[in-house]
């Protein structure tokens, strides 16, 4: 003071910065700890879904924009908007597969906001870099993805076998059928499937016979009928004109229904 003695250094108590303010100083940025899926690792396909969770080290709230989350998916990547994060460590969104997506280990290239803020209670905003390892979708999960149906095809000739084989006709003579689908030279389709429809006129397709393994590609693969599955179709009978298609599934579960044949069956 103006006598020159010293201040003394003693805190005071019960009067101190602390009991007199309510202040927290918190200037850590939030991180990403961990990107994780619940979805069961595997194959998935066209228009089905994987849900994704960000993990985050504290307590975030979203305001004023969306947070976007970019999956490698091939030659469109896509984004998972998550809109809502209120005072949460953990945020979740879900990814729906498009068409043509494709990924053998499905991996988060980036995260960002398109707008506001992503903080904690001091205000402080995420750090969107990206963990690293095991944290990583990549690292913790095994999720495939095949987007891309397999190629359009028309099924080919639909022929009557034994007894008097009339082109475009079915008869009382006729015992078996035979039905040429062509199966396109595309991996994705061995152990897939091909199931053969039928209707009559305008009626809805139904199956004709069992869902058949491919076993091979690049091929024409004949189907065999006997004549009791014919005579079964809803509305075989005199007169009616029988109309054939097919569905194509990969491997993943992707499907086309191709072209009908061009040849149809008149019941005589």
């Amino acid at each position: 003071d103006a006598a020159g003695n010293n201040v003394d250094p003693t805190l005071p108590v019960g009067n101190n910065l602390a009991d007199n303010s309510a202040l927290v100083v918190d200037g850590v940025y939030p991180t990403i700890e961990s990107i994780s899926s619940t979805t069961v690792d595997g194959e998935y396909g066209f228009g089905e879904s994987i849900n994704l969770t960000l993990t985050f080290s504290e307590a975030l709230t979203l305001a004023g924009g969306n947070l976007l989350v970019t999956l490698e998916t091939g030659t469109t990547d896509r984004q998972v908007t998550i809109s809502t994060i209120s005072n949460s460590t953990t945020a979740t969104g879900v990814y729906t597969i498009q068409s043509g997506d494709a990924s053998s280990d499905l991996a988060v290239s980036a995260i960002s906001l398109s707008a506001g803020t992503l903080a904690d209670a001091a205000a402080n905003s995420l750090d969107m870099t990206l963990p690293t390892g095991v944290s990583t979708l990549a690292g913790s999960s095994a999720l495939t993805v095949d987007g891309t149906v397999p190629e359009d095809f028309t099924v080919g000739s639909v022929t009557p076998t034994v007894g008097v084989v009339t082109a475009g006709y079915w008869n009382a003579s006729n015992t078996g059928l035979a039905i040429v689908v062509p199966i396109d030279n595309d991996g994705s389709l061995q152990t897939g499937g091909l199931q053969i429809r039928a209707r009559t006129g305008s009626s809805a397709f139904e199956n004709f016979g069992a869902l058949q393994t491919i076993s091979s590609i690049g091929v024409n693969k004949s189907t065999s009928f006997t004549a009791t599955q014919v005579e079964a179709i809803s509305g075989f009978g005199e007169g009616a004109v029988i109309e054939f298609t097919a569905i194509i599934t990969d491997s993943v579960g992707n499907a086309t229904t191709g072209t009908s044949s061009a040849t149809t069956l008149t019941v005589d």
